[in-house]
């Protein structure tokens, strides 16, 4: 995610897709917004969905979530 203002938003969508996601990965790799207060929010009224943040500590840009995928 990059300055996302919407990631509870993302979240709601994945969660209402007619096939769930198994997991969802949140990279994030610099603090433009809180993503930890918002995942836990959310988590905590969507509490079957699997959702975990991932922080890098490089500024890799939007390639970090490629390299947590392998």
């Amino acid at each position: 995610m990059w300055k996302r203002e919407s990631l509870a938003r993302q979240l709601d969508e994945a969660a209402q897709q007619s096939l769930r996601p198994s997991q969802v990965l949140v990279v994030q790799s610099k603090d433009f917004i809180d993503a930890k207060a918002t995942i836990e929010e959310w988590k905590a009224n969507n509490p079957e969905m699997n959702v975990h943040l991932i922080r890098v500590s490089a500024d890799s840009g939007y390639h970090s979530r490629f390299h947590v995928a392998y």
